[in-house]
C-alpha cells in the first residue's frame, strides 16, 4: 500500500511538472499563454497553499489597472480570503484598462496597499481641484481620463492608505516593510521623504537619490542594507529584485510582460533573503497596454 501510495504521488508530481513546462504551456495556443507560470512558482502555490494553514500575506506587485491579470495571479496563486492577507505595493491604478475594477477588487478582499506614485500624484491634483491643464504640468488630460470613472468613496480609499506599511510577521527574524519605491540608506523610516517613498529608482554618483533609472550609482536596493527588509515596485525596467535586504515585485505587467506576487506564510520564520522559488507566483499579461518608454513620464 506504501509502495503504491509513492507511486501515484510520483506520477501526479510528474503531471503536475508537465503541466507548468513553461515551454510546453507556450505551445499550448495563445489561450493558455496568458497564464504561464514558471514551473517553480507553479510546483510553489499548489504545494505551499495546502500546507499553509496559518494563511498567507500574498503581496502583489505594481497591478496599474490591469485587473484581468490581477484575477488571473489570484488564482493562479490560490488565494484564500477567509485564510490570506492581500497587500499592494502601490500603482494599482494608472496606465491599464481597468483602474475602477483594480480598487473594488481590493476593496472586495479588505486588501491592504501603500501608495504608488501615481496615486499619489493623482490625489495631489485633486487637491489642486483636478484643474485641467494641471496648472503644475504633472497630470495630462488623456492621463485623467484613466480614472474619471473612479466613485468618490473609491477615491477616499485611495487616500486613506498609507506611505509605508509594515507588515503582520511576528516570527519573522526582521521586520519587513512595504513601499512603493524606495528608501535611503541612512536615514530612518520615520524621516523617509515622501517622494523618495513613491518615486526612488536609483542613486547617482554622488549618493543622491533619483527617480531615473540609470543616474549613475545602480539601484537603490542594491545598497540597502537593513535592519528593515523591504518589498517595493516601481522598476519594472529591472525586473524581479532579490537583493539580501530587499524584494522588487515590479515585473512590468502593464507592458506585457508578467504580474508578480510573493507569498509570505504568516508564521514566516526565515528572512527574505531565504526565500525559495514556491515563495512566488507570476501570471503573463494578456496584453500590452502601455509602452515602457511611458514610464520615465510618471503620471503625465
Amino acid at each position: 500500500m506504501h509502495c503504491m501510495r509513492s507511486s501515484l504521488l510520483f506520477l501526479t508530481l510528474h503531471r503536475l511538472q508537465r503541466w507548468c513546462n513553461p515551454k510546453l504551456l507556450l505551445d499550448a495556443g495563445a489561450a493558455e499563454k496568458r497564464k504561464t507560470i514558471s514551473l517553480a512558482s507553479c510546483l510553489g502555490t499548489c504545494w505551499f497553499s495546502t500546507r499553509s494553514r496559518a494563511g498567507r500575506v500574498v503581496v502583489v506587485g505594481d497591478v496599474h489597472g490591469c485587473s484581468d491579470e490581477l484575477k488571473d495571479l489570484l488564482e493562479a496563486s490560490q488565494f484564500h480570503p477567509s485564510l490570506d492577507e492581500l497587500v499592494f505595493v502601490g500603482d494599482l491604478i494608472g496606465k491599464g484598462p481597468s483602474p475602477e475594477e483594480v480598487v473594488r477588487i481590493a476593496r472586495k478582499y479588505s486588501a491592504k496597499a501603500v501608495q504608488g506614485n501615481h496615486e499619489y500624484n493623482l490625489l495631489q491634483w485633486r487637491k489642486r481641484g483636478g484643474i485641467l491643464p494641471d496648472p503644475e504640468g504633472r497630470i495630462k488630460e488623456r492621463y485623467a481620463a484613466t480614472v474619471k470613472g473612479l466613485e468618490e468613496d473609491e477615491w477616499d480609499w485611495l487616500e486613506s492608505l498609507p506611505l509605508k506599511l509594515q507588515l503582520d510577521l511576528p516570527q519573522s527574524p526582521l521586520p519587513v516593510m512595504v513601499v512603493h519605491a524606495g528608501l535611503v540608506p541612512g536615514v530612518s523610516i520615520e524621516q523617509q521623504e515622501p517622494e523618495n517613498l513613491v518615486n526612488l529608482r536609483s542613486f547617482d554618483h554622488e549618493g543622491r537619490a533619483s527617480k531615473q533609472y540609470d543616474a549613475g550609482g545602480g539601484g537603490w536596493a542594491r545598497h540597502w542594507r537593513g535592519p528593515m527588509q523591504v518589498i517595493f515596485g516601481h522598476d519594472a525596467r529591472r525586473g524581479l529584485q532579490r537583493e539580501p535586504f530587499a524584494i522588487g515585485l515590479d515585473t512590468g505587467a502593464v507592458y506585457g510582460d508578467e504580474l508578480t506576487a510573493l507569498l509570505l506564510p504568516k508564521n514566516l520564520d526565515r528572512s527574505l533573503a531565504h526565500l525559495e522559488p514556491q515563495h512566488f507566483a507570476q501570471v503573463r499579461a494578456r496584453r500590452a497596454y502601455a509602452q515602457k518608454s511611458d514610464d520615465l513620464k510618471s503620471t503625465q
